[in-house]
């Protein structure tokens, strides 16, 4: 083997679909005999050649015409125990004339700054195949497109999942349309907007359902491809809390939008987004304060980010960096439910509680909205 450095990286790790796809490339694999993988039970497979010794234009335009075939794209076979673990003690190796260079899937400095101690923690060593998934959709007369996305989330999620519908007293047939389904849980309840509603959802799957991993994901959402929910759930194990970055998304400063590589963005969005049970049980739920429309799931995931959880702070201390995925999910059109009025109101709610204490609990502060909020609960049906 040369005495070049071994210089590789490891790009994504595609988990939906039938088999993970490792991408990336490394010097070694433009000279190498043959390539390995070893996986944590000490296990080998040999990798074909067709798999790694890709084109690589960009590895050649910075090392050199020696490096043209650098790439790697190796598909592996879901194992039986999936954690992020399994990829820190998976380790790919390039042999070359009896030698050999190796490196671990995924390294702690790979994570994003202030995560990169993850990979040593209790929860990454958590198998996604036995945590208990719930999955949340609100919904607002919204009724073709919320049979669309229970279809689309039935279909293509492969972690069995606990799905709750909360609907925020639909005018059309979201009542009857709920009624008539299968296999999950709904609440409808007198509309009391996004906040409140999406607090029915969490509530739920975290106090009802004791889910370990929790999705939240917006009516007009739906899932694209098959095991689309393993990133997300992956994810929630490192960071506690993360939101989605759709195809059009610009504002990013660093990542992919890849489960072990985020986009870190400025700004978010509230399409799809998913915590941990521990992270909802410290910082709580979205404020009930907020109105009908604008800012509650950014307040809700700055104080998630004080707390540790999904994304992290400027050296100013103040402005945030929020973590993204991208991918496997599609956005329809559909009408929005936006007001200018009820934005410039939730504005100055967020002025007004920005600097309170993390927990927040998912009713207000009296104990009549504590009853309303049991009361609302106690109509929960399951079909």
């Amino acid at each position: 083997m040369n005495d070049s450095p071994h210089i590789f990286s490891v790009d994504h790790i595609r988990m939906a679909g039938r088999f993970m796809q490792v991408a990336g490339w490394a010097t070694r694999a433009a000279q190498a005999e043959h390539v390995t993988i070893t996986f944590p039970d000490g296990t080998r497979d040999h990798v074909p050649r067709a798999f790694w010794n890709r084109p690589s234009p960009d590895v050649a335009a910075g090392f050199g015409a020696d490096y043209s075939d650098a790439r790697f794209e190796i598909p592996i076979g879901f194992p039986s125990v999936l954690s992020p673990h399994f990829f820190a003690r998976t380790r790919i190796s390039f042999h070359e004339d009896g030698q050999s260079d190796s490196f671990a899937l995924l390294r702690p400095d790979q994570l994003p700054a202030g995560f990169t101690d993850r990979l040593d923690g209790p929860e990454a060593e958590r198998d996604i195949f036995s945590l208990r998934l719930g999955i949340g959709i609100p919904t607002y007369n919204r009724s073709g497109l919320l049979r669309q996305t229970l279809a689309a989330v039935r279909a293509l999620t492969s972690v069995t999942p606990t799905i709750f519908v909360a609907d925020d007293g639909s005018q059309d047939d979201t009542a009857s349309v709920l009624a008539s389904e299968q296999g999950l849980s709904y609440v409808s309840a007198p509309n009391r907007g996004i906040a409140w509603n999406k607090n029915r959802a969490l509530f739920y799957l975290k106090e009802v359902a004791r889910c370990d991993i929790i999705i939240l994901i917006e009516d007009d959402v739906v899932p694209t491809a098959w095991g689309w929910e393993r990133d997300w759930m992956l994810a929630s194990l490192l960071y506690g809390h993360v939101n989605f970055a759709p195809e059009w998304w610009t504002a990013s400063t660093r990542g992919n939008g890849s489960w072990h590589a985020p986009v870190e963005s400025d700004v978010l969005t509230a399409q799809c987004s998913a915590f941990t049970n521990e992270a909802v049980s410290y910082v709580g739920y979205i404020d009930a304060r907020f109105g009908k429309y604008g800012h509650e799931h950014v307040e809700h995931t700055n104080r998630l980010i004080r707390m540790g959880y999904g994304g992290h702070l400027h050296d100013d201390g103040v402005s945030r960096r929020y973590f993204l995925l991208s991918g496997n999910l599609s956005l329809r059109d559909s009408l929005s439910n936006h007001s200018a009025d009820e934005v410039s109101r939730n504005h100055d709610v967020l002025m007004q509680i920005q600097n309170e204490f993390s927990y927040r609990t998912p009713w207000r502060g009296e104990d009549a909205d504590i009853a309303l909020f049991r009361d609302e609960m106690r109509l929960v049906r399951h079909v």
